[in-house]
């Protein structure tokens, strides 16, 4: 039987067993587990809103999630070459993230934004972990909650939400300050994806990030702060405390 027209599908792993008598419960999804205990969904979904559901049921199992991973390729632009030349870079870089499976280190500290994006537009929830220190933390937007969230199953969480958008993520450096191992960056990004409605969504923010460089010379998100350099903590000048003298 055909798949309905527009229909995308997913890949979504879970750690727990779970047996094909859930797939009714996950959108009519194929259910299998495998001896390691873990449990993989796949199949179609009809759209954003759709994905977003599945993924709140998971949740609402208390399955932590392991994966999301997009099944589908977007058509091949090779033989055509306007739309090769209009196709945004993000997409095109996207798709060779997509072909390679994995990303390349990033050698310097601004790049981790740059492979995080990739990451995104790629909807590949592994990539975007593996760019965070085992030790990272990570500010969770305030529209969900600004809370931190800590190590790898925390930020495979926060990371997860992000996925979940089937985001276009396009990121700006404005500026890099490093000392050893460590280094400040700010950065200015916004995603556009769809939410749990099923309505489009835009998030933009200023981020404050710092990156450690790992013992084999590539960096990662030590602490991100999304939303951490964004005028709303901005005060006006006369409200400054005056110093506590000396």
């Amino acid at each position: 039987m055909n798949r309905p027209e527009h229909t995308i599908s997913y890949e979504i792993r879970v750690l727990g067993t779970l047996d094909a008598r859930w797939s009714s419960w996950f959108a009519g999804l194929h259910v299998a587990s495998d001896p390691s205990g873990e449990t993989t969904l796949t199949g179609p979904l009809r759209d954003q809103a759709a994905l977003h559901g599945v993924l709140a049921r998971v949740r609402d199992l208390g399955l932590p999630l392991l994966a999301v991973r997009r099944l589908d390729h977007e058509p091949d632009c090779t033989d055509d070459s306007d739309a090769v030349q209009t196709q945004p870079k993000s997409i095109r870089s996207a798709r060779r993230h997509k072909e390679r499976g994995s990303i390349m280190p990033a050698r310097e500290p601004e790049q981790v934004d740059y492979l995080l994006a990739e990451a995104f537009n790629a909807q590949d929830l592994d990539a975007c972990v593996a760019l965070y220190d085992p030790e990272a933390s990570v500010v969770r937007l305030d529209v969900f909650g600004g809370t931190v969230a800590r190590g790898g199953q925390g930020i495979r969480e926060v990371m997860a939400g992000y996925v979940g958008l089937a985001p276009r993520m396009d990121v700006a450096i404005h500026h890099v300050t490093r000392a050893g191992d460590f280094a400040l960056v700010r950065s200015q990004w916004r995603i556009t994806g769809t939410g749990r409605d099923g309505k489009p969504i835009e998030l933009h923010h200023h981020a404050m990030e710092v990156m450690r460089r790992q013992p084999n010379g590539e960096w990662r998100f030590y602490i991100d702060h999304p939303w951490g350099a964004d005028t709303s903590w901005a005060i006006p000048a006369e409200r400054i405390p005056p110093s506590a003298p000396s």
